[in-house]
């Protein structure tokens, strides 16, 4: 929707310029980029059939269920030969994707020494907003060791 509203925006705010130039461009219009956000954002969109495979899928999975359910949409693009990518078609033209590693940076875990400086707080809100983690071998609620 920022997206749509966003081109909606620019486009206009040029046509106004053009207009105050004397530029003839009332003829153009916003390019409707609506059924690319729906296959990005929407209900089963890529982010997500991202969000399904974060935990205990994979990236070849989730390519997989991107061909299965978008393979038809007419912004989605599948490689005429398998090669890990998917394209994507923006109003200004194809983008294409790797999917290889989508996953891993998709699942955006907080980096140790923050979560070690959380749960080490004295305030007691601070301290038990994160479920511990079972990888954590520092179990004093003290400072932070280095």
């Amino acid at each position: 929707r920022l997206q749509q509203h966003y081109n909606h925006w620019v486009f206009q705010r040029d046509i106004a310029e053009y207009a105050v130039e004397g530029v003839d461009a009332v003829d153009i219009v916003a390019p409707n980029n609506q059924h690319t956000l729906d296959l990005i954002g929407g209900n089963m969109g890529i982010f997500r059939l991202l969000d399904d495979q974060a935990r205990t899928g994979s990236d070849d999975k989730f390519l997989n269920a991107a061909f299965d359910k978008h393979s038809k949409h007419k912004s989605f693009v599948k490689p005429r030969i398998s090669n890990g990518t998917f394209g994507v078609v923006h109003y200004a033209g194809e983008v294409w994707y790797t999917a290889k590693g989508m996953r891993d940076k998709n699942l955006d875990p907080l980096k140790p020494q923050l979560r070690m400086l959380i749960h080490s707080s004295t305030v007691p809100f601070m301290a038990g907003l994160l479920e511990p983690d079972p990888k954590d071998t520092h179990k004093s609620r003290g400072q932070p060791t280095t």
